[in-house]
């Protein structure tokens, strides 16, 4: 059950990036962003707060084993700078990037905005850098990209 202020984080988000009906985003926690679906998720553990955004990235490419080392490897090296971590959605072969961020009172619509805008750029990135048809074959590193 999400708190008061988790919605009214959520409203003031909506009035900021001016989407209609911050209810149905409360309850649902479901939105699209540059075409990419995202979950928006209240967490609680005993007296701390958390926002979690799962962006949805894609399906798992056909060469599973080599994408999962190479996006271990990717979570390992961007874990020192408190980034999001690429993860496989329990029970789908779903790749999402997930960034966690907890509510403080200093925290804002806008400041929520800015991070999640962050977040898609970073999801975007490793999407085209990992998994894409394209994507190289060695592991690139995160200190090039926007997750640093």
């Amino acid at each position: 059950m999400a708190t008061q202020r988790y919605a009214m984080l959520l409203t003031e988000f909506c009035k900021i990036t001016q989407l209609d009906e911050p209810e149905k985003l409360i309850n649902t926690g479901a939105l699209s962003i540059d075409d990419l679906p995202v979950t928006i998720q209240y967490i609680a553990d005993q007296d701390i707060e958390f926002i979690q955004f799962f962006i949805d990235i894609g399906e798992r490419p056909a060469q599973a084993e080599q994408c999962y080392r190479r996006l271990l490897e990717f979570n390992f090296l961007v874990h020192r700078y408190g980034s999001g971590l690429v993860c496989l959605e329990p029970g789908s072969d779903r790749i999402s990037y997930s960034v966690m961020v907890k509510i403080v009172p200093e925290l804002t619509g806008l400041a929520l905005a800015e991070i999640l805008d962050k977040a898609v750029a970073q999801a975007c990135w490793v999407k085209e850098h990992y998994l894409s048809e394209q994507a190289d074959e060695k592991a690139v590193s995160p200190q090039l990209s926007p997750l640093a």
